[in-house]
Order: C-alpha cells, then sequence, then structure tokens
C-alpha cells in the first residue's frame, strides 16, 4: 500500500503535497542524498519551533527532526518539550533534485504525557474509568480490571449499560452525571458486571468539561465491603478473645487464615464465569464441597471464597495438608488427642473442634490413608468423634471443604478414595478448569500479576511484548495459575531496571524450550519454525543447532533484526518500540551478535 502511495506522489510537485501534509497536521522535509535539509513545509517548521524554512535550510535532517530521546534540552521540563516521531519511508515527489527524498514526522507530544497519565492512574488504590459524552468506556485503571474483571481491550468503546446492571435499588451514575452535568459525590452503589462479579462501591463521580463543552465524565470508585469485612471481623475476635481468654495465638492466627473471597478471583472467561456461579450457589448451605482441578489452579483460594460468602464467615477457616502430615500424626491433628493415649501425649484439641462453627478444609484428601478415611467418614456420618486415646463423644459443629488434584472417580477407582467417603464429601463437586482451558483470562492475570509484584521488586514493568503474550497463549501450563506468577516473577526478576516492557528473551528457558517444541498452528513440515513467534522463522536446519543456547540467540537475533529494519536501523525507534533504553538496546544486539550484522553508519542510527 505505502508503495502505491510512493508512485502516486511521484507526479505531484512536491510544494503541493508539503501543503497537502500541513493540512493533514505532518511535518515533511526534503532533504539531498548528502542529509542537509532542502525545504520544510508549514507544520514541519511549527513542530520544530522555526517561523520559516529558511532557518532550517542546509541544516542536517537527523539533527533537526530528533525523537523523544533527543529532544528538548536540560533547562527546559520534559512537560514542554516537543516530541517528534519519523513516519516510516521516503517519498520522491516532482520537482525535486536528483538523489533528493521526503521524510515525514509528526508530533507526539500528547501520546507521551497521555502515556504518563496512564501509568499515574494505574498506581491509584482506588478504581478509576473514564468515558466519553456517548456513555462509552475510554479507559479503565488496573485497579478497576483487577475488581471489575475485564480488560480494557474489551470493555473500550462499551457502554456502561452494556458492561453494567445496577442491584438492590440502586442505579448507575454514569448516565446521570454526562445528562446533568453535575458531579454525584459518595455514592453507594450495587452492581453486577458482564462476567457476573457483584460489587458494592462508593464513587465519585465528575463531569469532565472543556469550554462549555461536555468531553466526558470520570468515576473513582472504592470498595466498602472491604471495610464493612475489616470492621466485623475485628468485632468478632474482640467478643471471641473476651469468651475465652486462654485462645492460643496460634488459633486466632488461623481464625483470620481465610483471607480471599470471590473478589479475589481474576477471571472474564465463560468457563470460569460458571465456576463462580456454582461455588457462590454452594457458599449458600453447609453441604460438603468437593473442589478438584489440576495443582496450581486456586482450588483453596475457592475455598476460601465459599467460606467467606457462607453463613459460617465469622468462624474459623482452619486448612490441612494431607499428603504432608503422616498418618498417625494427622490423626492426632484431626480428632487431637487426651493425655497418656501415647508416651508424650497431651489433651489438645484437634482440627474438628477447633474449626467449630467455622470450615475445615481437608487439601489433597486422596493423600489420606484408607483406614484413616474410614474414622473421617463415621465423623461424617453420625456428626460425633472421640479424640485419639479418649472415650467422650465431641459433637462436630463444621463445614468440610475437600480438595483433590486428580478425578474423584479415578481416584475411588486407583483405591485413593473410600467410594463411600467419596459420595459423602462430594455432596457439592466442582471442577476447578485449568489455566489451558481458560486462555482468554491469561491477559488479565499477567496484568494483575504485574501491578501486584513490580512495586515489591522496585520494577517499572507495565506490559509484556505480543511475542511475549504469544508464548503464554501456546505453553500448556501443567503449574497453572502459579506457574504463571512465578514466571512472571522470574521475569521481573532478571530485567535490567530500566526495562519496562517483557520479551522473550527474560523468559525462563523451561517455557521457552516448551513452546520451541511444539509445532505453531498452520506451520507446513517443510517450512520448520521455532514456537517462539517473533515475526520470523529459523532456518530449516535448525535442528543441527548444537545447543537449545543457539537456538535462543538465533531467535533472539531474528527479533531485533525485525524490529531493527523496520524502524530502517535507527536505535532509538527501535529502542522505543521494544520499551528499553537505548544503551540496552545496544548491549542486546552486542549480545546477539546483531552489531555486527548491522555496523555501519547507513544502517546504525
Amino acid at each position: 500500500m505505502y508503495g502505491a502511495i510512493a508512485d502516486t506522489v511521484m507526479h505531484i510537485p512536491y510544494r503541493e503535497l508539503f501543503s497537502l501534509l500541513s493540512f493533514c497536521g505532518i511535518g515533511a522535509a526534503a532533504a539531498g542524498p548528502d542529509g542537509k535539509i532542502l525545504a520544510v513545509n508549514e507544520e514541519g517548521c511549527r513542530m520544530l519551533k522555526q517561523e520559516s524554512e529558511h532557518q532550517l535550510i542546509g541544516r542536517d535532517l537527523a539533527e533537526a527532526v530528533p525523537g523523544p530521546e533527543e529532544s528538548g534540552t536540560e533547562q527546559e521540563a520534559p512537560l514542554f518539550d516537543t516530541y517528534l516521531e519519523r513516519i516510516s519511508g521516503t517519498l520522491h515527489p516532482a520537482g525535486l533534485p536528483e538523489g533528493a527524498s521526503v521524510e515525514l514526522f509528526r508530533c507526539v507530544t500528547d501520546s507521551i504525557h497521555f502515556y504518563m497519565a496512564e501509568r499515574v492512574l494505574n498506581l491509584l488504590p482506588e478504581a478509576v474509568s473514564v468515558w466519553d459524552d456517548k456513555g462509552r468506556m475510554v479507559i479503565i485503571n488496573d485497579t478497576a480490571v483487577k475488581r471489575e474483571g475485564h480488560t480494557l481491550q474489551d470493555a473500550k468503546g462499551r457502554t456502561i449499560e452494556e458492561l453494567f446492571e445496577a442491584r438492590n435499588n440502586t442505579y448507575l451514575a454514569m448516565p446521570k452525571v454526562l445528562k446533568t452535568r453535575e458531579p454525584i459525590l459518595n455514592l453507594r452503589q450495587d452492581y453486577t458486571t458482564e462476567n457476573g462479579r457483584e460489587l458494592q462501591i462508593v464513587s465519585q463521580n465528575y463531569p469532565i468539561l472543556k469550554d462549555g463543552r461536555l468531553l466526558g465524565a470520570v468515576s473513582i470508585m472504592e470498595d466498602y465491603t472491604e471495610m464493612d469485612e475489616l470492621n466485623r471481623r475485628v468485632i468478632e475476635l474482640q467478643q471471641r478473645l473476651k469468651e475465652k481468654s486462654g485462645f492460643a495465638p496460634s488459633k486466632i492466627r488461623n481464625m483470620l487464615a481465610a483471607k480471599y473471597t470471590f473478589k479475589d478471583i481474576l477471571y472474564g472467561s465463560e468457563v470460569m464465569q460458571k465456576t463462580v456461579f456454582r461455588c457462590r450457589q454452594a457458599a449458600k448451605t453447609d453441604s460438603p464441597v468437593m473442589l478438584y482441578g489440576e495443582t496450581g489452579c486456586g482450588k483453596e483460594l475457592f475455598a476460601q471464597s465459599i467460606h467467606n460468602a457462607g453463613a459460617r464467615a465469622s468462624g474459623p477457616f482452619l486448612a490441612v495438608n494431607c499428603a504432608a502430615i503422616p498418618t498417625t500424626l494427622l490423626e492426632s491433628i484431626l480428632f487431637g488427642t487426651e493425655k497418656g493415649a501415647y508416651t508424650g501425649a497431651v489433651q489438645r484439641e484437634g482440627l474438628l473442634e477447633q474449626a467449630g462453627t467455622g470450615t475445615l478444609l481437608l487439601d489433597e484428601i486422596n493423600s489420606m490413608d484408607i483406614q484413616l478415611q474410614s474414622k473421617l467418614l463415621r465423623v461424617l456420618q453420625d456428626g460425633y468423634f472421640r479424640r485419639v486415646g479418649g472415650s467422650k463423644q465431641i459433637f462436630a459443629d463444621v463445614r468440610v471443604i475437600t480438595n483433590i488434584n486428580i478425578s474423584p472417580l479415578e481416584a475411588v477407582e486407583r483405591g485413593l478414595l473410600r467410594e463411600d467417603l467419596y459420595y459423602r464429601l462430594g455432596v457439592v463437586e466442582i471442577s476447578i478448569p485449568a489455566l489451558r482451558d481458560r486462555r482468554e483470562d491469561i491477559p488479565l492475570l499477567v496484568r494483575s500479576f504485574l501491578s501486584e509484584l513490580c512495586p515489591k521488586l522496585k520494577k517499572n514493568v507495565n506490559a509484556v511484548s505480543p511475542e511475549v503474550m504469544e508464548i503464554f497463549d501456546r505453553h500448556r501450563w501443567p503449574g497453572n495459575v502459579r506457574e504463571l506468577r512465578h514466571t512472571v516473577e522470574y521475569a521481573l526478576n532478571i530485567i535490567p531496571p530500566d526495562q519496562d516492557i517483557l520479551i522473550p528473551e527474560d523468559l525462563p528457558e523451561k517455557i521457552l524450550r516448551s513452546v520451541q517444541a511444539e509445532k505453531p498452528v498452520g506451520a507446513e513440515d517443510g517450512n520448520k519454525t521455532t514456537g517462539i513467534q517473533t515475526g520470523g522463522s529459523l532456518p530449516a536446519d535448525d535442528a543441527d543447532l548444537r545447543s537449545f543456547d543457539e537456538v535462543i540467540t538465533a531467535a533472539g537475533q531474528q527479533y531485533l533484526l525485525r524490529i531493527l529494519r523496520r524502524n530502517g536501523g535507527n536505535l532509538s525507534r527501535t529502542a522505543r518500540e521494544m520499551g528499553i533504553s537505548r544503551q540496552n538496546l545496544q548491549h542486546k544486539m552486542k549480545r546477539y551478535g546483531v552489531q555486527e550484522i548491522f555496523a555501519g553508519p547507513e544502517n546504525v542510527k
């Protein structure tokens, strides 16, 4: 397409072209083969802060049209600098000397200032959303993304009525603010998102006006349920301490162990929407719940959320990993002991007593000894149990939730879970989907992990490259959400301090190796490529490379070459596109042998 435009302008006198480009807000400068300026259009003079082209003629074009890294002076604040960006390609209109060409450039100051404002919004603990005058989503910050469960890409351009539904006799503030042009402050709202999330907020809503014209509106939201919940727990804890002053510190900590709620579960996929809905429904009863899913998919997060959404939320939430404790010790931990039950035994409450009026989570129930399973079954059937070495019957007023990392039916068939216990524990059986079955949630999870980890690790990363996101989309994630979080944390630990975007070479080798081993979708057998899609492919004989490091080096080299060529070899533009500094780019070029390939002033600028 660009070639067709270039062919067309060859027949247009360059002065006419310059006027047309000025009308479109694009700067243009003609330069000879030596790079010296021959002519500049009116818009170009304005951008370069010169009254006429005569003040620019004869100057070097590369110096006259700087990029963001070179523009401005040390005395000027960046806010008042003019940041310019060259538009790829050159034109050769009529009327210029032989060998002369036209470079186009535009002002990107507003884009940079917008980026700065966006970064500030993402640092705020409050959820912020910005809407245009038609009530369509323009911006949401990271806090709003995490709370509401949709990304900016999904929500941008959609109306508030499409994204939210008011509940409990409340109303959506934004349509009223846009209609009346008056702020609505301290508004308490209950609403449901399109993903099924139920939110309760206090919002501050303001119209955005300029010269009497309505541009849109902004809403600043805080979750009032978090403060209400904290106050409730403090009051309940004080009451319990008053009633039972003998509580051990360890038990008090256990009572507050269920810190997650359904609002902490990030999702946008349909399969997760159904899963959360089922868990919310299960939370309304006292029936046993069995959650099954692969390691790392968030089973305990769901268990805690069920507890906190149910009638037993004010009671303790205790959890025990059945796979991590020997059978004899696990029995004592569950049922408690009487003094003298065995050598050194003392009278001690078990988890079934400590969790009274609350919830007991049995993690990896399929790892519990079969004989101990029979004793647990009796508790579930009769409601009573005895401590180890005791004779007194004790009532178990507790809700039991179990986690299992394989199919319950498979566990029964393999003799890992008693069939009669399965039917007792699996009254409500809910499958937690693996991450590979909800890949559309990966961008949302990655954004959340970046927001959580960057402040802790003192990094300034705010995005991942399309190549990294493609790797994430293709990896099978055997460790599920936990593995994804560890991958992001690994990358943040090793990247340079001035890098603000994750690229493939920041990822663990095991992730790159697993994706490399898979054949890309749609790849032909005769056109062998790596699993890492960086816009190019390795040579067909990549199997002959001597080591995995050589494969990674070849992929990194092609990645850098592709972006350098796209930017005409200009290091400043290439570094900006990659989200790194020019110095860091030069280091990577040297590391991957790209510096030698692009050596020479005609290529590296």
